[in-house]
């Protein structure tokens, strides 16, 4: 079930990234106090900053363990995490792989 998930979501956001008019439409009709401008803003942050789909031969959906580390240090610079958190731990490729 995880594995769908995981691949029903970076399928979302292909389709989202590509064609966002639709998504903005329901996302305004299940909360009518978001106004087309932020929804829009939302767009185009999460393409100029690679957010979603980061491009460079990186899949939507896709984790390395290079990123997970990179993660983890802002997290642990930030104060979210303590320094000698066990990251390794907290995650798993399984479910990305083939993406």
């Amino acid at each position: 079930m995880v594995e769908a998930f995981v691949k029903a979501t970076a399928e979302g956001y292909r389709r989202y990234l590509d064609n966002p008019a639709s998504a903005h439409a329901l996302i305004r009709k299940a909360n009518p106090n978001m106004e087309e401008e932020q929804a829009q803003y939302a767009y185009k942050v999460m393409k100029e900053r690679g957010l979603v789909d980061p491009g460079k031969g990186v899949k939507i959906g896709s984790m390395t363990d290079e990123r997970w580390e990179a993660t983890f240090k802002l997290l642990a610079e930030s104060g979210a995490l303590a320094p000698d958190f066990d990251y390794k731990k907290a995650y798993t490729l399984r479910f990305v792989k083939g993406l």
